[in-house]
């Protein structure tokens, strides 16, 4: 496919516009990962600064969602927006079987907590 000269794509790794690669594991988690990735970079785009936000925050905190079983990603956007962000990743590092595990106890799935 040809573009026209004015169309220049942005590779945004070599920019520094996104963290590391995460992996959701077990946890069918996506939904939370990719919205605040998407959050991570806008940030970066506007900012300058690159920051690794906690994927954990919204999948554990949303009520909306189901954790692991499935949530939207506009839902994690609007949890960020109305608790003033999320915290980073140092601070809430992301487990994709503690998750899987806690969503499971919760669904009332599995009674124990290893």
């Amino acid at each position: 496919m040809s573009y026209p000269t004015f169309y220049s794509a942005v590779d945004w790794r070599k920019a520094g516009a996104v963290t590391s690669i995460h992996t959701q594991g077990n946890c069918g988690a996506c939904w939370g990962i990719t919205a605040v990735e998407t959050i991570e970079s806008a940030y970066f785009i506007k900012s300058s600064e690159l920051l690794d936000l906690a994927e954990t925050e919204p999948i554990l905190c949303d009520d909306s969602c189901q954790m692991c079983y499935g949530g939207w990603p506009q839902n994690a956007y609007e949890y960020a927006m109305d608790n003033n962000g999320l915290p980073l990743e140092s601070s809430v590092s992301y487990d994709g079987d503690a998750l899987y595990l806690i969503t499971m106890v919760l669904a009332g799935e599995n009674d124990e907590v290893e």
